[in-house]
């Protein structure tokens, strides 16, 4: 088992050392992302649960993955104006996506103002001993 486990290893260091090499000329595909040979980057981005469900949504009717439709609003947003990356029914529903986010993160932050000016309200009127925050 440890021969195993060794082979295992000295092949998985072998190909993190070569795995920005160039692809043989009889291989069947080509490496998303990376044009010109540069490593892509990883972006972490931060989204509220209702934003990442809606995306999700979004993404299985699109019929791709989370992250590929992320990357495809990114895109687009970063396209030049004029830039037909993307056709005109992918890009309008695209731009419905991003739209929907937008209007949902100025609700929250709505809702989220209002809440606080409630509480604050209350505050300043009820008997401390009379108020319970939520749990």
């Amino acid at each position: 088992m440890a021969d195993v486990e060794g082979l295992i290893h000295h092949e998985a260091e072998q190909a993190e050392a070569r795995r920005r090499d160039p692809l043989p000329s009889s291989a069947v595909g080509t490496r998303p992302n990376s044009r010109g040979g540069a490593a892509p980057r990883i972006l972490s981005v931060r989204l509220s649960g209702e934003q990442f469900d809606r995306l999700t949504v979004e993404a299985e009717h699109a019929g791709v993955p989370v992250s590929t439709l992320a990357r495809m609003l990114v895109l687009r947003g970063l396209a030049p104006s004029g830039d037909e990356g993307v056709g005109p029914e992918e890009a309008e529903r695209l731009s419905t996506v991003l739209r929907d986010a937008i209007r949902s993160e100025v609700q929250h932050a709505v809702h989220a103002e209002i809440r606080a000016g409630v509480r604050e309200e209350l505050h300043r009127t009820v008997k401390a001993e009379f108020l319970r925050e939520p749990a």
